[in-house]
């Protein structure tokens, strides 16, 4: 945000210096200057154009405005053309800024400072310093800024220089705004409001609505809704004047989010509504975002889905374009929202881990950007008490000549004043310090109650992820037993079918189970397959482990089933004749190694058969246990390996899959 004012004072001094005309007419000119600049025969006559030419695209074209920019450096270097090369290095300054390259425009500023003492035109001085004041306001030395601004100032009234003085009003406003100074930015704004007037009568309708877009922001921030909404308007009508079609989409988002405030949803819609077209005009991704995003969350808190529906499909459109990180931490949540609203919550777990990480990568990303803050300021204040320590050793060499007294004084206060510098030094990198140490704490606050969210996510998804086919086939089997009045056999059946159930549900509680559990759980499902498909399947079930191992042995839980399922569903259920299932434990080395192997139509032929049959099951347990192995593998010490391969010459013979698990 406090970027974004920044580079409001810079669209207004544009506006001011730069002589607005239609796009058609604007494209004319640039032709004509464009010709004129490849057969013009003098360097002093190119340089001239190449300035006209900088001028007019730094604001359309910056890529193509570097160019002439580069060129015309070149050659007012050259032709010591000082004037000019102030110009160029302002213009190049803007163009730095806008690739977000703050320490390289501090460099062309400082440079432009040198070609100052050449030139006697204010406007040149003042521009210099304005373009300085804002560039220190980007790296956080607001005090610096802040005197920068206020000189500008002063030296503008002095040679009343309206303009300047409009655009130092702004500037400071900005800069007391990102400061959290609202009465101060209100107060700078409002006196950039009264001499509005007093500009030419093409920037007057800039002038007014800039004032009062800037003012509905500040009083949003004060929780003053009327006047937001006062200015919000008033803002409008002026950008309205002058086809400001950027501002206005901001203009109407404010005034959208005041009636929000108020939580007036019917006005707030139409603002929004209105700030969403124009935006998709101008391609402002980031108010398209941050409109379809706030109507998102009032479609939210109605339950709308359908609405909702449409505004993540137009979301999901531009996500790709977010560079701003915030703007994908909302999209993830209004997204993760509509899924909850659908009862997805697998889809909701993902989005909300992407969140999580992208909040995560944003608050290093702050913890980083005010790291690097204060060691500038650090380094500022550093390389400053160097000069003055070369200066004060200077000063003491000339008394010592003349006076031992003073000698010994200047020895004092040097002394005193390098204490106070290492107190004041050692104070700040304690407070820094501690400063992490709350940071580190917070974050593993925040780690915990992430933590505990995703586990609740991941409960909700393992307890959806039962097979509805599976439990469908086995109670028409139960069906059928009792229809054919096999009493017994119904019974066992059903009997069997309660204790797998329950041991399901008692296992997806658990991270881990012991072999011998799992052992259980599966040679339950395997009856019930048995029990389903009679003699035609043929099953043999093996375990070579002892029943000490079996008890010590750890393997996931819910991990080896849907791998059994798979075989009988998709290997031996096409299979014609009798089908066979081999499911054996063993032990090798440091591995428990689990064989699953059929005799069915193999992997080719059943990838066939799942793509020809659309109602098929799509396999999203083996899915979730592939997400587990890698989770596993990293973060537990686990290690997981699984190996399938196809049995025989031919493809269709079947198909052994072997897992490894670590013990």
């Amino acid at each position: 945000m406090k970027q974004y004012y920044v580079r409001l004072f810079y669209i207004f001094c544009l506006f001011f210096f730069i002589q607005p005309s239609t796009s058609k007419a604007q494209d004319a000119i640039l032709d004509s200057l464009e010709i004129a600049l490849e057969t013009s025969p003098h360097d002093t006559l190119k340089l001239e154009i190449l300035l006209e030419l900088s001028t007019k695209t730094i604001r359309k074209d910056a890529e193509k405005s570097i160019v002439y920019i580069l060129e015309g450096i070149r050659l007012a270097k050259e032709y010591k053309q000082y004037h000019h090369l102030i110009g160029l290095c302002i213009y190049y300054s803007y163009y730095l800024t806008s690739t977000n390259t703050i320490d390289s425009a501090l460099t062309v500023i400082e440079e432009a400072y040198s070609y100052l003492p050449h030139v006697s035109d204010k406007k040149k001085h003042l521009g210099v310093l304005t373009e300085h004041a804002s560039l220190l306001q980007m790296k956080g030395d607001l005090s610096e800024a802040t005197q920068k601004y206020l000189n500008a100032l002063k030296i503008a009234k002095e040679n009343q220089l309206t303009e300047i003085v409009a655009s130092c009003y702004i500037g400071l406003s900005g800069l007391f705004y990102s400061q959290k100074m609202y009465a101060k930015a209100i107060q700078y704004n409002q006196k950039c409001a009264g001499i509005c007037d007093d500009l030419p009568s093409s920037r007057t309708p800039y002038c007014f609505g800039l004032v009062y877009s800037n003012l509905a922001t500040f009083f949003l921030k004060q929780k003053q809704i009327d006047s937001t909404i006062y200015y919000g308007l008033k803002a409008i009508e002026f950008k309205k004047q002058v086809n400001n079609l950027h501002g206005l989409s901001l203009s109407y988002s404010v005034v959208a989010n005041a009636y929000l405030k108020k939580k007036d949803t019917l006005t707030a819609i139409p603002f929004y509504e209105k700030a969403l077209e124009i935006a998709k005009k101008v391609k402002d991704i980031k108010v398209l975002s941050q409109t379809l995003t706030l109507i998102g969350k009032i479609h939210v808190a109605r339950k709308n889905v359908l609405e909702l529906q449409k505004i993540v499909a137009e979301l999901d459109a531009i996500a790709p374009k977010f560079k701003n990180p915030s703007l994908l931490i909302n999209y993830y949540q209004v997204k993760r929202n509509f899924f909850e609203l659908k009862k997805d919550y697998k889809g909701a777990l993902e989005l909300l881990k992407n969140q999580f990480n992208m909040v995560d990568s944003l608050r290093k990303g702050k913890n980083a950007t005010l790291i690097a803050s204060l060691e500038t300021k650090y380094r500022t204040n550093q390389h400053k008490l160097e000069k003055e320590l070369t200066q004060k050793e200077l000063l003491l060499s000339n008394e010592r000549a003349i006076q031992s007294k003073r000698n010994l004084m200047g020895v004092v206060i040097f002394t005193l004043l390098v204490l106070l510098l290492l107190l004041y030094i050692s104070s700040r990198l304690r407070i820094i310090r501690q400063q992490k140490i709350a940071l580190n704490i917070a974050y593993e606050q925040l780690e915990r109650q992430k933590q505990d969210e995703v586990a609740l996510l991941s409960l909700k998804a393992l307890q959806a992820q039962m097979n509805p086919h599976f439990i469908f086939n086995a109670l028409n089997s139960i069906q059928d037993l009792v229809l054919m009045k096999d009493i017994k056999n119904s019974t066992i059946y059903i009997g069997k079918f309660s204790a797998l159930i329950r041991k399901i549900l008692l296992s997806s509680k658990e991270q881990f189970i012991s072999l011998n559990n799992e052992l259980e759980i599966l040679s339950l499902y395997l009856d019930l397959e048995k029990l389903r498909f009679g003699e035609q399947l043929n099953v043999t079930f093996n375990c070579l482990v002892s029943l000490e191992q079996q008890t010590e042995i750890q393997i996931p839980a819910m991990f080896i089933q849907p791998y059994i399922e798979n075989a009988i569903k998709h290997g031996l259920f096409h299979k014609k004749g009798l089908k066979k299932l081999l499911v054996e434990f063993r032990i090798e080395g440091d591995f428990l190694v689990c064989v699953i192997e059929d005799n069915g139509i193999g992997q080719e032929k059943a990838n066939e058969m799942k793509e020809k049959t659309l109602h098929l099951h799509t396999g999203f347990s083996t899915e979730a246990i592939q997400h587990r192995i890698q989770f596993l593998n990293q973060t537990m010490q686990k290690e997981i390996r699984i190996q399938t391969d196809d049995l025989g010459p031919e493809p269709s013979t079947g198909t052994r899959i072997t897992l490894y698990f670590s013990i």
